[in-house]
């Protein structure tokens, strides 16, 4: 039998990933092109286009010999593995040409300059192989010894010639393309002969061995990949850690064993026997093609690693195994033939290698699922049904270790934490190929697994040492959009000595929209871009980190508070950036502390004097002069207790209870204006105060104590009503409570503004509990505030108020709904913009639609929003990622982060290509 000579080789081993490579050298060609040079698209072109003249002859040859039903040849394979090798020579030679230096690593990462090598290699393996069987001529009875000397004597020729070359030298000129050529060339005879005597010894019967039979078997099967686990995971010898992926997981180490003892146990001739131990193989056998296609691209290296230490043989054990374990499996399917149906035992075996796949598939799955559940559950409630969460912790731990894994680093870069493929493939289930940052994966962590909240520095740092130099406001009234377009001019300058970045915090009033951002880079004036915000965000610090180049970025940080950072500025050095604002009223606003500054005329404001009804009769717009004109309410301070229920409490819920009681005996606090939150990673609100001690003494201790969604419930009850009071939220902890990162949802709906209060645990003092207010979003010590009753601006009347007006000059109608029709850059769209993304705010369950929605709408507009950025880039290549990364993060989750580490472009994973030679092999059998 000859199968290996079937045209369906050459696509699985040559069409597909040369397709492959060629579908992502686009990708990444098209991001690179406007920062590449004259010389370098012409290597570009010269080797695509030989790529793609290869690719289309193996696919015009598979063609060939598919029609007309022959075989392929010894010259064919020949002439693949020269083109393919020398096309590969002169890829390593012109790689800084191709992809230069100063093309950033976060643009282009380093493991896309290894793709060529990794998707080549399995057409060149199959070649060699290809040789050998065609070159190997079993009548003449080939002995495996001789093949293995030769192998030795390349080995010996490389380590004489290495040492001849370093005393005698030679130019440096050509150091490099002598290495690579060398490399390559003595790897080929090194494998022709260390192959051949690996076939000859797989493919010759077993009883001229049967001596060595077993302990040969065992050696190679058991011993050795157990030695190499153990070696790249630093368990014994003095290799670093996970040189070539992650593989301590002790599945890996239980697998290698079963597979061993399998490959290991004799063939006796025996149906029964044989084909429950062929089916079994069949089970084990992507484990060891796994890790042959895991250490396929690093076969050129086997010679200098077996020089350098003398295990870098282990190197090789997977790609033996795989051609012996292959012979193997042939065998036993000869034998079975001759008792049960062919197709009946090619179906079982197929079945039987999709085993692992699927489990491993289906787990990625399950844990996708309870991945999202965690992620609805926190950044997605529905305020109106809430349920109780029901996932279990021991899965969702699972899960959060196994994206911190893997989140390390790539699959195939060199070292770190993950494992090659398996960690794409499974983000790519679980993650959409996103990530979750360290920040909120630690939040999940602590709100369901009640761990240790870590620090993390402020998003934005508040302090900068670029300032203004000056400001100027120009603004111009619309007639036709009865509106003001503003355009704030700033000059920016660096007074230090360092490189720095100029950051600022601010927020614009209701009804108050940018529609436009620009820097100059150099002397040139850029535009900002609107994007994505989390997209924007990401290029932004890969820039800023790595480039240091010349990026602008104004985004929101929360619903409200705006936040522009500049970068870099050169010692002394002075920079021009800007932003437009639309907006309906006058206004004025501080930026740096230091500059009052004022947007319109303000005395124009004074003949805004009845509402502004917009959205055919949806949204109200309350002037300020209005305001001034509407009947006030007072309103009464209610407590709203939220007591920490979490894992940590239980040493001290007594005496919470006891501070609890003597806040309320000691303040005389009404019944009726108490309200009790016992919060876990759930918050459980109760309907009655009777026996509020027993209910928090009854309440399940589990997860962390998730006040930031105490707090959400407490401001969406106020936001969908106007009750005549307004919240206190006190939190009744020893623990570090999990809170917003500025201000939590809804914050806009409490009139006086928000804070929180703590309730200070003084255990000999019960009697004199203390209050302390904590604003939202500020660093400073807390300060002592009594709650008081607080008089309230009612809109329309104090008998059915709609709204009580703060800050808030929109007000959602009954029977609010989106609206669809918006126009590009005028007041009202902005204004209507402004209250969807309150809706939205209010109701996070709408999900991953009315998020996408948002977004578009604030591209068609040009307004930016909350989950939108304008984005100042310096280069059209940075423009092109923004887009690719831009696309892939809005095909995924919302609540997922972009992450630190360079765009991945979407390569087939290793259980692709499985599954399509799987079933590529599977039909073929069954038309044979």
């Amino acid at each position: 039998m000859q199968n290996w000579r079937s045209p369906w080789w050459i696509l699985v081993s040559g069409v597909f990933p040369v397709g492959a490579l060629l579908a992502l050298a686009t990708q990444i060609y098209y991001i690179i092109v406007p920062q590449l040079n004259g010389e370098s698209k012409t290597a570009w072109f010269a080797l695509g286009l030989s790529l793609s003249l290869m690719g289309l002859g193996q696919l015009g040859y598979y063609l060939y010999l598919h029609f007309s039903r022959g075989k392929s040849s010894l010259y064919y394979h020949i002439g693949v593995y020269v083109l393919y090798f020398c096309w590969l020579v002169g890829y390593l030679i012109n790689g800084e040409t191709l992809i230069p230096n100063d093309i950033p690593s976060w643009m282009v990462s380093n493991e896309a300059r290894l793709y060529p090598v990794g998707f080549l290699m399995p057409n060149l393996a199959f070649s060699m192989y290809s040789i050998i069987a065609f070159l190997t001529d079993f009548e003449k009875n080939p002995k495996p010894l001789f093949s293995l000397l030769g192998a030795f004597g390349v080995a010996l020729a490389c380590f004489i010639g290495i040492n001849i070359l370093s005393v005698s030298g030679f130019p440096e000129r050509y150091a490099p393309h002598l290495a690579i050529v060398g490399l390559f060339s003595m790897s080929t005879l090194f494998f022709f002969f260390l192959g051949r005597s690996i076939y000859i010894f797989g493919h010759r019967p077993w009883s001229g061995w049967s001596q060595w039979d077993i302990l040969i078997k065992g050696v190679l099967g058991i011993a050795f990949p157990i030695w190499g686990l153990m070696l790249n995971n630093s368990k014994i010898g003095y290799m670093p850690e996970h040189v070539f992926g992650n593989f301590s997981s002790p599945w890996f180490y239980a697998l290698a064993v079963v597979n061993g003892v399998l490959f290991t146990l004799p063939n006796y001739p025996q149906p029964i026997y044989r084909a429950i131990l062929f089916l079994l193989r069949s089970v084990f056998f992507p484990y060891i093609l796994y890790f042959a296609l895991v250490f396929l691209p690093f076969l050129p290296l086997a010679i200098p690693a077996v020089l350098a230490i003398g295990t870098g043989f282990l190197m090789l054990t997977p790609v033996v195994l795989l051609v012996l374990q292959s012979a193997t499996w042939v065998k036993d399917l000869q034998y079975l033939q001759n008792y049960y149906p062919k197709s009946g035992m090619i179906t079982g075996a197929v079945l039987g290698a999709l085993l692992l796949p699927t489990y491993l598939y289906f787990s990625a799955v399950q844990d996708r699922k309870a991945l999202h559940q965690a992620l609805d559950y926190v950044y997605a409630p529905d305020f109106d049904n809430s349920h109780p969460f029901k996932i279990a912790d021991a899965r969702l731990a699972r899960v959060f270790s196994a994206i911190q894994q893997n989140k390390r680093r790539r699959s195939m870069d060199i070292g770190g934490q993950s494992t090659p493929y398996l960690s794409h493939f499974y983000n790519s289930i679980v993650l959409d190929n996103l990530t979750l940052s360290d920040r909120k994966l630690n939040k999940l962590e602590a709100i369901f697994l009640g761990k240790d909240l870590q620090f993390f520095p402020e998003t934005i740092q508040r302090n900068s040492v670029p300032q203004i130099k000056t400001a100027q406001v120009d603004s111009k009234w619309d007639e036709i959009d009865q509106s003001w377009t503003s355009t704030l001019h700033l000059e920016l300058e660096n007074p230090g000595a360092n490189l720095e970045e100029y950051r600022t915090i601010f927020s614009l009033p209701d009804g108050a929209l940018i529609k436009g951002y620009y820097l100059y880079v150099g002397a040139e004036k850029v535009k900002g871009e609107l994007a994505e915000k989390k997209t924007a965000t990401w290029i932004y610090e890969q820039i800023r980190n790595n480039s240091r180049r010349d990026p602008g970025l104004l985004s929101y940080l929360d619903a409200q508070t705006l936040s522009l950072r500049v970068y870099p500025f050169q010692a002394k050095e002075v920079r021009k950036t800007g932003f437009t604002i639309v907006h309906k009223e006058a206004f004025q606003l501080t930026l740096d502390q230091n500059h009052e500054l004022t947007f319109g005329e303000l005395s124009r404001n004074q003949n805004l004097t009845a509402p502004i009804i917009l959205g055919n009769g949806q949204l109200a717009y309350i002037p300020t002069a209005l305001s001034e004109t509407l009947p006030k309410v007072k309103l009464a301070p209610h407590y709203h207790f939220i007591v920490d229920c979490s894992s940590r409490s239980k040493k001290h819920i007594n005496a919470q209870i006891a501070d609890l009681e003597n806040l309320i005996r000691e303040r005389k606090l009404p019944k009726e204006t108490l309200h009790f939150h016992l919060t876990n990673r759930e918050v459980i609100t109760l309907s009655k105060n009777d026996n509020w001690q027993e209910a928090i003494r009854k309440q399940a201790q589990v997860g962390g104590f998730f006040a930031e969604r105490a707090f959400e419930k407490i401001l969406y009850t106020y936001s969908s009503q106007a009750l005549k009071h307004y919240p206190v939220m006190v939190l009744v902890t020893e623990n570090l409570p999990i809170l917003p990162e500025f201000t939590p949802r809804m914050a806009y709906s409490v009139y006086n503004g928000v804070r929180y209060y703590h309730l200070e645990n003084k255990v000999l003092e019960l009697e004199n509990q203390v209050l302390k207010a904590v604003e939202f979003g500020e660093k400073s010590s807390p300060t002592r505030a009594e709650p008081q009753a607080i008089e309230a601006v009612a809109y329309p009347n104090t008998q059915q108020p709609l709204a009580y007006l703060s800050t808030e000059q929109l007000v959602r109608l009954p029977k609010y709904q989106p609206n669809s029709s918006l126009k590009k850059g005028s007041w009202e769209s902005a204004a209507l913009l402004q209250a969807e993304w309150r809706h939205q705010e209010a109701h996070p369950e709408l999900g991953e639609m009315a998020w996408q929605d948002l977004i578009k709408k604030s591209f068609n507009t040009g307004l930016l929003t909350p989950e939108t950025a304008y984005l100042v880039l310096e280069n059209e290549s940075q423009r092109r990622l923004l887009r690719a990364k831009q696309k892939q993060v809005l095909q995924g989750k919302k609540a997922l982060d972009v992450g630190e580490d360079p765009v991945r472009m979407s390569e087939p994973g290793f259980w692709v290509l499985l599954g399509l030679m799987l079933l590529i092999v599977y039909w073929r059998q069954m038309r044979i």
